[in-house]
């Protein structure tokens, strides 16, 4: 690859506008490529030919900001004037689709990935107010630099093009042409949206724009060009803006009509109504800029009402609580506000607040509403849902089935559930691993120990839908994957929103930091947020800080599934591994302490954003608390893999066993790859079972057998067999096909025998009569585990068979004997560990199976 990479460089053309790549560069450059092209294989299809525009763009990209760099603080007339963009030049870019350099496919003949290549190189964002800031000439421009006290008003003059960044065109009244560039426009990721519906119309052609503190840079074309991260530093001026008094435009350029306050309120209004709240922003701040609303108080305080719900809208509850409690100051001198205003206000305050999780600062806010109100549900129910934060806060009493059904109502859920961490653990610090967390008294399996709200959560398939943004950090040298980049997109405009979390970030550890003495929660009380909710933030974030963050602490995960395992995953194998594709990514604060071990005793879940930590297994005083980093992987090989982020040695008994004399998980590893088209093949559609797709399933199952035995001669003579996962997966997959197959006895034994390689502790006798179930302890809490103990409780039942052409179990069979009953039980008790919920949340997610099975079960019994 080094001589390849090294090929393609020299043949790149690169032109007189670019710069060679510095020698002591060079190196780090081409690992970075390595590395980009690895994980731009992983994520998508990529040709040969894609391969070879990777390494062109990544050079083009890099080259750029290279030149940027050695042009630094010169002034742009010094430099090329052939740069500058003319109106012609500007129009014509704008009217081509396919004018953007930046990208390619990642197999030009499907064009399914659209790739982005760019340099990081930290984000600023200066939010000085226009007052004390003075328009900037363009003699005084120089390249690279923040012209902190400066600005710069252009118009609009080309249609808003949505690539790895959003890009039009301004012009100011000299005539001089820009084009614009914002890294990260928009809190959800502008990847995912809507350019006609939403991206357009927030930069219309003809709208008046302030850049503030504006930073000069170079395009994809090498052109001169306006450089912005976060859209903060841009401000649409109303046309009667006092500051464009006496300004005068060249001819040809359209024209802003001025609308008045009332129409931009209600077409913001409009945008609200379908479900375009960042639009509507707009709408309502250019509403408030009309120099006839500067006048008037109520006027004011309806808008930023109107605005603090489009803020709550897109999630970004401090922006809200700052545009309410605003709303509440402007009136509170010498203004009487009518019951309804009133209501209106404090309602706004307390769902912000509730959204930034201020619980008390909700329910104050709430109290000071009028008993009589046309507002009366919605506070009513604003304030049963804060007291019950409250209580869950300071008791822990989650109610886990309606978090969970709240969960399920959009596919990157934000929920407002407090924080907790039981005070059966504590933070401690462990020689040569730095933080960890331990026991303070026993604990029993199921027992919440932490519950935590992510940070900034990120899908990248949802926030950029066929789009994979290649990038590299010039800070630290190094490529960043896909997904980081996705994460601190997300991330930039929580902090903006939310300045208290760069404290939050300040406790985490990271390549820089290794072991943090501060713990990454917030400790202040919520006035001391309250006071950090209106603090600036830092004019320059170091994003490499961010990338360093989320390589040693960040979750790959996903939320609880509306519904458990049932007919299609016994149908179609592959319907498991596809509900584990995509993940989200969650930061989190107290679980992060906890260290790993492939045999973990604590297990974690997901609500929305919410992530539960439970206890798996009995645990003693003063035992280690442990979470797996590697999502309960049998594979030695694939585990190091994993664990290479990080920079430790697990040592856990899994760990130890693999690494022992006469064990051979390397040889295990490539037998497993090889025997995957085996292990998920056969899916039946329609569930419908004939006897050629049986007699397919017990041919599978046959080979499936000889394939356990080849894998089991891998393992150590003396090896633990609820430490054989390879066999787990093995038998799993058997006992399916067998019970397809309508071969009871065969399925049952091989079920057995999969949930013993799995880790499951059987009861004694004594067990089975006090707890009522078969089970007592198991390492693998998967879903995958529950569905074949709820196979077993069928197969328990000798009368209990499969139909000659359909997969549905008679419905006819007998109340079944209390064995059953104790299977379904021990899936019903690992679900609550796992989950919680009770038996309630566990009949909403497994009732659909339930129903079909031929057997009644008695849980009670």
């Amino acid at each position: 690859m080094d001589e390849e990479v090294a090929a393609l460089i020299v043949l790149a053309d690169t032109g007189n506008r670019c710069a060679e790549i510095p020698s002591h560069r060079q190196k780090t450059f081409v690992d970075g490529v390595k590395v980009a092209s690895a994980r731009l294989g992983h994520h998508a299809q990529i040709d040969e030919q894609g391969q070879a525009q990777m390494v062109l763009h990544m050079k083009k990209a890099h080259e750029l900001h290279v030149l940027e760099t050695l042009w630094s603080g010169q002034l742009l007339q010094d430099l090329d004037p052939s740069l500058f963009l003319t109106r012609q030049q500007a129009e014509c870019e704008a009217t081509n689709p396919d004018d953007d350099i930046h990208y390619f496919y990642a197999n030009a003949s499907s064009k399914t990935t659209k790739v982005f290549s760019t340099v990081w190189h930290g984000a600023k964002c200066y939010q000085k107010p226009l007052a004390e800031l003075q328009t900037i000439g363009l003699q005084d421009l120089a390249m690279s630099k923040t012209h902190k006290d400066r600005m710069i008003i252009g118009k609009v003059i080309t249609p808003v093009k949505s690539g790895l960044c959003l890009k039009f065109h301004i012009e100011d009244p000299s005539g001089t042409l820009f084009p614009v560039l914002i890294n990260y426009p928009t809190p959800i990721p502008h990847f995912s949206l809507s350019l006609c519906d939403t991206l357009a119309k927030l930069y219309p052609m003809g709208a008046i724009l302030a850049i503030k503190s504006p930073r000069m840079g170079l395009d994809d074309k090498g052109m001169f060009a306006i450089k912005v991260d976060m859209a903060y530093e841009i401000e649409e001026l109303h046309p009667r803006d006092p500051i464009l008094e006496g300004v005068k435009w060249r001819d040809g350029l359209m024209e802003e009509t001025s609308k008045g306050w009332k129409r931009y309120r209600d077409a913001g209004n409009r945008e609200m109504k379908i479900n375009n709240p960042l639009v509507a922003l707009r709408l309502y701040s250019l509403a408030l800029s009309d120099p006839e609303v500067k006048q008037d108080p109520i006027t004011i305080f309806d808008l930023l009402l109107n605005r603090t719900e489009a803020y709550r809208a897109v999630h970004l509850y401090g922006h809200a609580f700052r545009d309410a409690r605003r709303a509440q100051e402007v009136v509170e001198n010498n203004i009487s506000l009518s019951p309804d205003q009133n209501d209106r206000l404090h309602l706004r305050l307390a769902k912000a607040a509730l959204g930034l999780r201020l619980y008390k600062t909700a329910l104050k806010s709430i109290d000071a509403t009028s008993k009589l109100s046309p507002f009366g549900l919605d506070i009513n129910n604003t304030r049963y849902r804060v007291r019950a934060r409250i209580v869950e806060k300071e008791q822990g009493g989650y109610d886990w089935l309606a978090i969970f059904r709240e969960s399920l109502e959009g596919p990157l859920a934000e929920l407002d559930v407090p924080n907790r961490m039981s005070s059966a653990c504590r933070v401690a610090f462990f020689p040569r691993k730095g933080r960890g967390v331990i026991a303070t008294r026993s604990i029993a399996p199921g027992e919440v120990i932490m519950v935590s709200k992510a940070i900034a959560p990120s899908n990248a398939k949802l926030d950029a839908p066929n789009v994979y943004v290649n990038c590299f950090d010039a800070e630290s040298q190094s490529h960043v994957p896909h997904l980081t980049y996705m994460w601190v997109y997300r991330m930039l405009h929580k902090i903006y929103d939310d300045p208290s979390l760069l404290n939050v970030l300040g406790g985490f550890s990271s390549d820089s930091n290794p072991s943090p003495a501060d713990l990454p929660v917030p400790e202040e009380d919520e006035d001391a947020r309250l006071k950090l909710l209106f603090a600036p933030v830092a004019p320059s974030l170091s994003l490499d800080a961010f990338r360093q963050i989320v390589k040693t602490n960040c979750y790959a995960g996903r939320s609880v599934p509306a519904r458990g395992a049932g007919v299609e995953e016994i149908m179609d194998e592959r319907l498991s591994v596809a509900k584990d594709r995509d993940p989200v990514m969650f930061l989190h604060g107290m679980p992060s302490m906890m260290n790993h071990s492939c045999w973990p005793n604590m297990t974690e879940c997901w609500y929305g954003d919410i992530m539960v930590v439970r206890a798996s297994k009995s645990i003693t005083s003063g035992e280690e608390l442990t979470m797996s980093y590697v999502q309960n992987n049998p594979s030695f090989p694939s585990r190091l893999s994993s664990l290479s982020s990080w920079d430790f040695t697990c040592s856990c008994i899994l760990c130890r066993t693999d690494s022992s004399a006469y064990d051979d998980p390397n040889r295990r590893a490539q037998i497993m790859e090889s025997a995957l088209p085996l292990l998920f093949s056969i899916p039946i559609p329609d569930v419908n079972v004939t006897d050629e797709v049986k007699d397919l399933h017990r041919r599978k199952a046959e080979e499936l057998e000889k394939l356990a035995l080849v894998v089991g001669e891998t393992y150590a003579e003396a090896r633990p067999s609820d430490l054989m996962g390879e066999l787990a997966q093995i038998y799993n997959r058997i006992g399916k096909s067998y019970f397809i197959a309508g071969q009871h006895a065969e399925a049952a034994d091989a079920l057995g025998l999969f949930l013993v390689y799995a880790g499951i502790t059987p009861t004694t006798e004594a067990q089975q009569k006090k707890l009522g179930r078969m089970i007592h302890e198991s390492h693998n809490l998967e879903e995958e585990v529950i569905l074949g103990i709820m196979l077993l409780a069928v197969l328990r039942d000798d009368q209990a068979g499969i139909l000659p052409n359909t997969f549905w179990l008679q419905s006819d069979v007998s109340q079944d004997a209390d064995g059953n009953c104790k299977w379904v039980r021990s899936a019903l008790w690992l679900h609550n560990v796992r989950y919680g919920g009770g038996k309630a949340l566990f009949m909403e997610r497994y009732g659909p199976l339930l129903a079909a099975l031929p057997v009644k079960f008695d849980f009670e019994k």
